[in-house]
């Protein structure tokens, strides 16, 4: 029996790649420079107000309303100035900083590198990204063929388009495609906005937040998803 779908795209943060882990690293690396001016910070500056200083900032400028090196440069204003620190150059070199060391981590979970080689063999991936991870030199990076990032297109998830986009690019029919993401917001929402058949993969076992339409498929673990596709 052939497969029904001819490609599975792919969200990368979260979904494929430990990203908090990855972005907890390059903050503490930001951190400890702050410190140098500001002791206090070692205590009072943590990863869950930087994680909503993140929250935050995305909010306002989404993933793409800013330059990259600004939008790094405004998460680390706003998680400053939530600890009573106002100082917009120790912002920018912490920014600078955190762009440096982002991605020097970043691993792919434990699932992903036994799944992803067995999917290739049998489907084409892609990937599509609102983010800035780069999973070159990654063991998998080699097994996507395709990829559209939001900087690169004009749109990011929620929106339909960046979905749309990712067919032309796999020049498929879009009941062809298959997307796996984890989050509601970007992935769950953008998806259903595109008619796109979608796999929440739920690594937390959150909870389905109030106005995200239910996925087609939920797992917690990418191995579920062989059952899905009938592997």
């Amino acid at each position: 029996m052939l497969p029904r779908h001819k490609i599975i795209y792919f969200d990368v943060d979260g979904t494929l790649v430990d990203y908090e882990a990855d972005a907890s690293h390059a903050f503490g690396k930001a951190r400890d420079h702050a410190v140098q001016s500001y002791p206090r910070l070692a205590e009072n500056l943590t990863v869950d107000i930087f994680r909503r200083a993140r929250d935050a900032t995305y909010i306002q400028y989404g993933d793409t309303g800013l330059p990259i090196p600004d939008w790094y440069r405004e998460c680390m204003r706003t998680a400053l100035e939530s600890v009573s620190v106002f100082d917009f150059a120790l912002a920018a070199r912490m920014g600078e900083l955190y762009g440096k060391f982002r991605s020097t981590t970043l691993k792919e979970f434990e699932d992903v590198i036994e799944v992803i080689p067995i999917l290739a063999d049998r489907f084409t991936l892609g990937l599509i990204s609102n983010g800035t991870s780069n999973i070159n030199g990654l063991s998998i990076e080699h097994f996507f063929s395709h990829s559209v990032f939001a900087r690169e297109v004009g749109y990011e998830k929620p929106a339909a388009e960046i979905f749309m986009a990712a067919i032309e690019v796999a020049g498929c029919a879009l009941h062809e495609a298959l997307y796996v993401g984890d989050g509601q917001h970007t992935d769950i929402l953008g998806a259903k906005n595109a008619g796109l058949e979608m796999v929440w993969i739920n690594r937390e076992r959150t909870h389905l937040l109030r106005g995200i339409p239910k996925p087609d498929h939920e797992i917690h673990d990418l191995r579920q998803l062989l059952a899905i596709i009938g592997l």
